[in-house]
């Protein structure tokens, strides 16, 4: 039947056309940033687009010069990103038709050939035009899911397929329908493939890399690899003058800041211990004024610097607090220390009966009363203490240790009536308990008699 052969025909003269993009043999296309200003970056891959900032690799050296990829981010207000993410999905479509591109149109073509030689042998003409707009559809749509890969060719398909359904819906008695011309779309724009820079043009982009991302570690690493590149490669005496002259301006200024921040730390960390916030407002601002002499060329960096001064700052604020607390305070933890020495006295001089009741003895009765009767004047003296908040935490580890005492004492009063392993045990923990929380108390109490360290 002669309905498909013209389509059939068609199809064998569009699928050999060369594709629309291709590298050349053996090159990789590299992606390019177009900048606002006019300025454009080369970069190794796609890069990751993040709400401010895009993220992407910078491949330097290649062939006798060794490689290096270093890390760049470049903030978006500085993109043009219509025309960046435009050359990315040229770059995209390129890669696809030197690759997997003309295979891909073959097979479809090869279909579109075989569903037509079926329509021609149908004798069924509703499923002629259900075969026909079927292979339509699949056409029409095809190169927008393929990269705009031979968008003319497939369009020239389409209007050809467009007259065979029209005239198949003729031969079906359709009087009344309106063709869907949906692949009658506008051309595609080719966006021509830059070639990859030579080595001097990777060296100027690698420049200009350098004075547009914020980032310190990423520009002086940027400098690193250009200027070991322009040092390895043939490249003319101006550019290299320039990478080198570039990269001992960024080695210097790294020495210079890494001093500054170093120095102000060492302040800082002595301006908290001592207690003087204005000491570190004036480092704040001395900080600020250092870093534009030095031509603010860290902002990142010394932004995080200054939230990192503004903390210590809360420090020495809160260390001051504590030492004026301290001064109002201190006859009072004064008077407290020597309040309680004597009571902890009194616990000495019962040492040994508690001893022999840890060890699994049994004291006479009259030591164990003694014993009982200086841990209970003991704990009396400790209720009618009043001490300040500072002393608060070690007053109360004091009265359970005094009280787990007693409880011991108590166990072996029972012991000098009837003798019980459980009860002995119970003893000799509850004495090994309040001895270990009158060392903690005892090491507490210490720190607590001084003003409070924030560092």
């Amino acid at each position: 039947m002669f309905i498909g052969a013209v389509v059939f025909v068609s199809i064998q003269m569009l699928a050999g056309i060369a594709p629309g993009h291709a590298h050349p043999p053996g090159q990789t296309a590299q992606s390019r940033i177009f900048l606002l200003d006019g300025r454009v970056l080369n970069t190794h891959g796609d890069c990751a687009m993040l709400p401010d900032e895009l993220v992407c690799m910078v491949k330097l050296g290649g062939g006798d010069v060794a490689e290096s990829f270093d890390l760049l981010t470049v903030p978006r207000a500085l993109v043009n990103e219509e025309r960046t993410t435009a050359y990315a999905q040229a770059l995209r479509a390129a890669h696809y038709g030197a690759t997997r591109g003309e295979q891909e149109y073959t097979e479809l073509t090869n279909e579109l050939a075989r569903v037509l030689g079926e329509l021609e042998a149908s004798a069924d003409r509703d499923r002629r035009l259900g075969i026909a707009q079927v292979a339509r559809a699949r056409l029409a749509g095809w190169s927008a899911e393929h990269f705009g890969y031979k968008a003319e060719e497939t369009r020239q398909l389409v209007s050809l397929l467009d007259e065979v359904i029209a005239e198949l819906r003729i031969a079906a008695g359709q009087t009344k329908f309106s063709l869907d011309l949906v692949a009658n779309l506008a051309p595609v724009e080719t966006i021509p493939i830059l070639p990859l820079p030579d080595v001097t043009e990777s060296l100027e982009m690698a420049l200009v890399s350098a004075t547009v991302t914020q980032a310190a570690a990423e520009r002086l690493a940027i400098l690193r690899s250009a200027q070991r590149v322009a040092t390895a490669a043939p490249v003319a005496a101006a550019i290299k003058a320039r990478v080198e002259a570039a990269w001992r301006a960024e080695e210097a200024s790294e020495r210079a800041y890494r001093a500054l921040l170093n120095d102000a730390v060492t302040r800082a960390d002595a301006a908290v211990r001592q207690g003087r916030p204005a000491a570190i407002e004036r480092l704040i601002r001395d900080v600020a004024a250092q870093d534009g002499r030095l031509g603010s060329r860290r902002p990142r960096e010394m932004a995080a610097f200054t939230r990192r001064l503004e903390a210590e700052l809360a420090l020495a604020t809160a260390q001051r607090q504590a030492f004026v607390r301290w001064q109002q305070v201190k006859a009072q933890l004064l008077a407290y220390e020597l309040a309680l020495r004597p009571l902890l006295d009194g616990w000495v001089s019962q040492r040994p009966v508690l001893d022999g009741l840890r060890e699994g003895a049994v004291p006479r009765r009259p030591s164990l009363d003694r014993a009982a009767r200086r841990f209970a004047s003991i704990d009396a003296a400790l209720i009618t203490m009043r001490p300040v908040r500072e002393l608060a935490d070690v007053h109360a580890v004091l009265r359970s240790a005094v009280q787990m005492a007693r409880l011991g004492l108590s166990l072996g009063e029972r012991l000098t009536v009837a003798p019980n392993s459980e009860i002995a045990g119970n003893a000799a923990a509850a004495v090994a308990g309040a001895e270990l929380l009158l060392a903690q108390a005892r090491t507490d109490l210490v720190p607590a008699l001084f003003p409070r360290k924030v560092r």
